[in-house]
């Protein structure tokens, strides 16, 4: 196993750091709104069933090989060749998510906060920062999970309380006045990354094993890091209305909007912050698991050494992903669905489904020896 004997994690650091990292996305609903508008909430609720069933299956492969991580699970669906070949196409997916989240954290910073300064010069210093906390170990990582947590939550309620007198009843309507293309492609877009990257939490299950009820702990994460992004989009929905469809980050213009009595404005600087910190966060946490997967394929003692390299590859390819925020806002939208639900959905399900072929032939065997 290549994670190292410190990498112990608590139940309630799992718990929030679950939740935290679903919460990493769910300040960037843009993706959705644009294309589901008023009926975001609705496309949240569907998306996050289908991600529990996706969960459900995950953690069903994982219970039937008790200590493996995911490289030893497909070695063991798919022999060692093809379940390597399956195990480097979730490392490249990862890899591929680090260098996406750098790049949407950068191209944030870089419009809103940071107008005036190189991208290399905020993607080099984010990077150090995770390559140094990830070298330490997952559990130190883990342990900001609960802080950064409870955060969002604080900051949550405190917006959508200063937000009520900008909120109107009628923008909700109309409710799912959608072709059904639209309504999947949105829903699909938010289930392919926000929630379904979650399995990403579960790859680290070897780090976690201390822990009996370690896939309650998960569903529990789940579901809070959803409801968080369900009152998100709902309150958005309430203060935008018809507006979500041609807004880029419509979270952050409902905060401009806060106002209360001339004393608390600009809370978009706090919005900054907090989305800043969690995306920190979910990055310590790719970066991690995408180290850990690559020195498991290559059959590595540790994950350490990679750590660094890792970081950097991924900082040099988020530089040269999109050439602008509007064909990362267009891919996200249009393309990122299609490209996630290979990864997390379908690799998922054809090992399930090899698994239980696998489990019928040696019913079927142990009936006619």
């Amino acid at each position: 196993m290549n994670t190292a004997a410190k990498d112990q994690i608590s139940s309630r650091d799992l718990l929030f750091s679950a939740a935290a990292y679903v919460q990493a996305s769910s300040l960037l609903t843009a993706f959705i709104t644009g294309t589901l508008r008023q009926s975001s909430w609705v496309g949240t609720v569907a998306a996050y069933a289908l991600a529990l069933i996706l969960l459900a299956i995950l953690l069903f492969l994982f219970k039937r090989h008790p200590g493996m991580g995911l490289v030893q699970l497909n070695d063991a669906v798919f022999g060692k060749v093809a379940g390597r070949i399956v195990s480097f196409c979730y490392f490249f997916f990862i890899f591929t998510l680090v260098s996406l989240n750098i790049g949407d954290l950068n191209g944030f910073l870089n419009s809103y906060i940071l107008s005036d300064t190189p991208p290399i010069a905020i993607v080099v210093p984010l990077m150090l920062v995770c390559v140094i906390a990830v070298r330490k170990g997952i559990d130190s990582v883990f342990r900001l999970g609960p802080l950064f947590s409870a955060l969002q939550i604080i900051t949550l309620i405190l917006f959508t309380v200063m937000l009520i007198p900008n909120m109107k009843p009628a923008n909700m309507l109309p409710v799912l006045d959608l072709t059904p293309k639209e309504f999947w492609q949105g829903t699909n877009t938010l289930y392919s990354l926000p929630f379904g990257d979650l399995f990403i939490v579960i790859l680290a299950i070897p780090a976690v094993s201390n822990i009996k009820n370690y896939k309650s702990i998960i569903f529990k994460g789940f579901t809070i890091g959803a409801v968080i992004t369900l009152l998100i989009v709902i309150t958005d929905t309430l203060v935008l209305g018809p507006l979500l469809s041609n807004i880029t980050l419509p979270r952050f213009l409902s905060i401009r909007l806060i106002n209360v009595a001339d004393v608390f404005t600009r809370m978009d600087i706090v919005y900054a912050y907090v989305l800043i910190v969690l995306r920190y966060f979910k990055l310590c946490v790719l970066l991690y698991v995408c180290s850990l997967l690559l020195a498991q394929i290559f059959e590595l003692k540790s994950y350490v050494p990679l750590v660094s390299t890792l970081g950097i590859l991924t900082a040099i390819y988020s530089l040269f992903l999109f050439r602008s925020g509007s064909e990362s806002s267009e891919w996200a939208a249009n393309t990122a669905g299609i490209y996630g639900t290979f990864f997390n959905t379908l690799l998922p399900l054809l090992t399930f489904i090899v698994y239980l072929i696998q489990l019928l032939l040696k019913k079927l065997k142990a009936k006619t020896s």
